[in-house]
């Protein structure tokens, strides 16, 4: 009777670590390859109304002072080139939560802020944050190539 048990226990003992096996590697859900996971913790310090405080201001780009960026609170965005009316674009801003549910590809940002702009008749741009203080703000153009810097205008 006893070796009956002990076998019994063994082979209970196998059948739960091969179950555990299989579902560990052919059911259990796994992120896809280069998307990291994304971490709640950070993405709850990192909501919109925070990232839109950082944020808001007029921005004025280091690569070229012609070049202006404006961020509104309201999710308002205003991209103006001095000299040229013309090019003075309007559209809106959000805070993109999932970057891997986006319509299109975009490489990982390892806890970075990812926002998208939207401007009418022009593509949707997604940039990075990687750096934002009360003066400088730096971006990494997701679906282009470079990367953005500005200093905040004071008025």
């Amino acid at each position: 009777m006893k070796t009956r048990t002990w076998v019994f226990a063994a082979a209970l003992v196998i059948f739960f670590v091969l179950g555990y096996w299989y579902w560990s590697a052919h059911v259990a859900p796994s992120p896809a390859p280069g998307n990291p996971v994304p971490n709640p913790e950070l993405m709850a310090t990192r909501d919109r109304a925070t990232i839109a405080g950082e944020l808001s201001g007029v921005w004025v780009s280091t690569q070229d002072a012609k070049f202006t960026r404006e961020f509104d609170t309201n999710g308002t965005v205003i991209d103006r080139y001095a000299g040229t009316a013309s090019t003075t674009m309007t559209g809106i801003w959000s805070v993109v939560p999932d970057p891997a549910a986006e319509p299109v590809q975009l490489p990982a940002v390892d806890g970075q802020t990812v926002i998208k702009l939207e401007f009418p008749a022009e593509s949707v741009m997604y940039f990075a944050i990687t750096s934002a203080t009360a003066t400088d703000l730096s971006m990494n153009y997701l679906n282009g190539n470079g990367a953005l810097e500005f200093t905040k205008v004071t008025q």
